[in-house]
């Protein structure tokens, strides 16, 4: 096939790539509503029995501390709010797309979607960031192009992986030798199709491409939106990449010009990523190798797995 000719077949076939499921996209559309009631989430969730029991393992998980056990749906759902619902269903959504594939690299590119929203939404709280809520999401879907690839062009792109790992090289640099793309590209049109909104699709889009989200005069607040899911990809790169010490160096440089409403340095951030990790894991049952942790001084400890287990 002509290089000119990928982006267009992917095009031509976005519709068998896969789409969000019916419940999932109708809260997603709710949550965008800003006269949608909880109670419009909580009917909706209902009717999705695995998605109910991740809801109920999150509210009843040690984080909310609460003093007994919660089983009705609707109460969940008023205790969590409808953004965190919305970034269950989103995680359980992308999780099903991965889960039952039998290609190790789809594995892979799960485990950074989901250190990547846990990070970035862990720096948006901890530098203020007023938009924050969007954050996790837009950390998940940064690797949507990635699927792309991998689905349309298996062999192709499964040899431009391995030829990154070898060079220690950025995906992008040899996609766009390969492909005249590249899955931040990729990514950008399947937001689209899926109406997720502006400010995710510019994550996505710009993901570690800083300078030119800046040289086309993106916003102040969608611009420090794609620096901190930059240092969420970086992060995940850091733990689950084929260059972890090289991610590193280009995590804390750029972490240094993060204005942090909490005092806290890079090292700090990083070592907590592995248990939120677990801890977030736990609610769609996702197995987290119990040994992934950081050290500070020595980096990461391990680098997976992150296997799916989705609820029935």
């Amino acid at each position: 096939m002509a290089v000119n000719n990928y982006v267009q077949s992917i095009i031509n076939n976005i519709n068998n790539f896969g789409s969000l499921p019916e419940i999932p996209q109708q809260i997603l559309e709710i949550s965008m509503d800003p006269n949608a009631s909880l109670l419009s989430i909580g009917l909706l969730v209902e009717k999705d029995a695995g998605l109910s029991s991740q809801i109920l393992r999150k509210v009843n998980s040690s984080f909310y501390g609460l003093s007994s056990k919660v089983t009705d749906i609707k109460q969940a759902v008023s205790i969590l709010g409808m953004n965190e619902i919305r970034n269950i269903a989103m995680t359980s959504s992308i999780a099903g797309m991965f889960s039952g594939k039998e290609n190790k690299y789809y594995e892979k590119i799960f485990q950074k979607s989901f250190c990547a929203a846990i990070a970035s939404d862990l720096i948006a709280g901890r530098a203020g960031l007023k938009n924050r809520d969007d954050v996790y999401m837009a950390g998940l879907f940064l690797y949507l192009g990635q699927m792309v690839f991998l689905q349309f062009f298996s062999n192709e792109y499964i040899d431009i992986i391995q030829k990154a790992e070898q060079k220690k090289a950025e995906l992008t640099e040899i996609e766009e030798d390969h492909f005249d793309t590249t899955n931040n590209q990729i990514g950008e049109i399947i937001c689209d199709n899926w109406n997720l909104p502006d400010n995710i699709k510019q994550c996505v889009k710009y993901c570690k491409m800083l300078d030119p989200a800046k040289e086309d005069g993106m916003q102040a607040d969608i611009f420090k939106m794609i620096y901190i899911t930059t240092l969420g990809s970086l992060a995940a790169d850091i733990f689950f990449g084929w260059d972890p010490d090289g991610s590193l160096f280009k995590f804390k440089e750029l972490y240094k010009k993060v204005n942090m409403a909490q005092s806290i340095d890079a090292d700090e951030i990083l070592s907590e990523i592995p248990q939120i990790l677990k801890d977030a894991g736990a609610v769609f049952l996702f197995k987290i190798d119990p040994n992934l942790s950081y050290e500070p001084g020595k980096g990461r400890q391990t680098g997976g797995p992150v296997k799916l287990k989705l609820a029935e």
